[in-house]
């Protein structure tokens, strides 16, 4: 058996163990206001136990799939980027060793991008310049008349 077809097997078996159980209840305990929280455990129990005795088989065969694509991927025999993004990669690498070259050239270091260091902006008194003093309180907080804050 093919993984594919284990996969389909697999899927609407879990499925279709979740679902019978579960509508069964609904139908058997229409008027009863937990019907459905009962369904959900009763459907639950059904799904994993079905699972474990009826789909051993295929949940091995899953497993060994996956472990066969991350082996190869180890091995870096696949490549699970798109075409379009190893494309890209190849434009953007190109972009960056000319830009490298250039500020090599120009005697200029190249800018950090890892981020971290923040330019200056100035003191607060800077900031403050461009706006008007609002008399108005704070959010959630009021001014006594006397001008101080009230807590």
């Amino acid at each position: 058996m093919n993984t594919s077809r284990a996969w389909v097997i697999y899927t609407i078996v879990r499925v279709l163990a979740f679902i019978v159980p579960f509508a069964i209840i609904m139908l058997v305990l229409p008027g009863w206001q937990w019907n459905w929280l009962v369904g959900l455990v009763v459907a639950t129990i059904v799904n994993l136990s079905v699972t474990e005795i009826f789909l051993h088989e295929h949940r091995t065969m899953i497993a060994k799939s996956f472990q066969d694509r991350q082996e190869a991927r180890e091995r870096g025999r696949i490549d699970t980027r798109r075409p379009i993004d190893v494309e890209e990669d190849e434009i953007l690498d190109a972009q960056e060793a000319e830009a490298a070259g250039r500020d090599d050239a120009a005697g200029t270091p190249a800018p950090e991008t890892s981020g971290g260091d923040v330019p200056d902006k100035g003191s607060p008194a800077d900031a403050d310049e461009g706006r008007e003093r609002s008399d108005a309180p704070e959010h959630g907080a009021e001014r006594n008349p006397d001008g101080g804050k009230r807590d």
